[in-house]
């Protein structure tokens, strides 16, 4: 081949130079391609044996001994699920208090004459109870106290400012039921006291009883009360007097009746106005020994002057005489207490 200027004389041929070098340029470009084609790609990865022992592409590789036995396989590392967030709300769990023994530990102190009850106790705070002072059958005394810091202290306990005579008491310390008391309470407690035991909480509430003595002279007490017993034997002795005579004058005719009915009540009245001086017009006065038969007797003077007033429609003609009869016995009714009063006042 010869190269003459732009003429290039292959094979005896008169070629064009640029012809020529199209032609070279184009043999080495399909030559390149021919080789990128038989090459793998980049991409393919050749497949390699996989040892049973051996760490896997995304385990941790652990560097184990060479052991004579077959070891045995490490198992794989676990990921800890992340857990999905829940609607639920939140419940907070309180552990229930253990059951408890109920303390109440009661110290009776007297301060001129008048009774206080200082209590240690393990109540809630906030509870509230009943203490009432007894003697008898005879309330002496109630007062409704809260529980503060452990302790309750109840009183003064007195007779309208005068000390309670010498002799036996009993103080009760009640509660209404656990369930009705407020809710901070009950949460201690439990809803009928279940969270405590002991003698004190029976059915849902509290009821603790002691008794306590009043120091004096019991010769003298003794001796006011029998005084006190015969005023009030009196009195009653009076009011069936009275009461018997009224159903005996239901007879008369009205113008013998409106005669004798104005003395009777005059009468009365005078004896009803003694009773109260002796004794107090109502049971905030009183300062005797036997309250029961004080509230009974009272109360029947009430009682039979109304009664009076029945009967005196009864003569008129305003009512029958089925419905006095009913009013009749109401009356008896409450003079037999005042008796059966009485006899327990003096058993005492």
């Amino acid at each position: 081949m010869s190269i003459n200027k732009k003429q290039v004389t292959l094979f005896g041929h008169s070629i064009s130079l640029p012809v020529v070098i199209v032609v070279v340029l184009s043999c080495v470009v399909l030559s390149c391609c021919g080789l990128m084609l038989a090459m793998p790609s980049s991409e393919e990865t050749t497949p390699t044996a996989v040892s049973t022992q051996g760490p896997t592409a995304t385990s941790r590789v652990i560097d184990t001994p060479t052991l004579t036995n077959t070891p045995e396989p490490i198992p794989a590392l676990e990921s800890t699920p992340t857990p999905e967030p829940s609607n639920t709300p939140n419940v907070v769990v309180t552990s229930e208090p253990s059951s408890t023994e109920l303390i109440l530990n009661v110290n009776t102190r007297v301060e001129d004459g008048k009774l206080y009850f200082d209590v240690e106790t393990n109540l809630p705070d906030g509870m509230e109870v009943m203490f009432t002072v007894e003697a008898g059958e005879d309330i002496w005394g109630q007062s409704k106290v809260q529980v503060s810091s452990g302790f309750i202290t109840a009183g003064p306990f007195s007779r309208q400012g005068e000390p309670y005579p010498p002799g036996e008491y009993v103080l009760s310390i009640t509660s209404s039921l656990l369930r009705l008391q407020s809710l901070e309470v009950q949460q201690i407690l439990g809803e009928n006291g279940e969270n405590f035991y002991g003698d004190y909480i029976t059915e849902g509430r509290i009821d603790f009883e002691t008794s306590f003595t009043v120091a004096g002279d019991q010769e003298e007490t003794q001796r006011l009360k029998e005084q006190e017993l015969s005023s009030l034997q009196i009195h009653l002795t009076y009011l069936n007097d009275k009461f018997d005579l009224l159903d005996k004058a239901k007879g008369k005719d009205e113008l013998e009746w409106t005669g004798w009915s104005r003395e009777w009540n005059t009468d009365l009245q005078e004896h009803r106005e003694t009773f109260n001086q002796e004794f107090g017009a109502n049971i905030s006065q009183y300062k005797g020994y036997c309250r029961s038969a004080f509230l009974d007797i009272g109360i029947a003077y009430g009682d039979i002057f109304i009664l009076w007033q029945s009967y005196d429609d009864f003569v008129m003609g305003k009512i029958a005489e089925s419905e006095l009869d009913t009013r009749i016995a109401g009356l008896r009714a409450l003079l037999d207490e005042a008796q059966a009063a009485i006899t327990i006042c003096q058993e005492d």
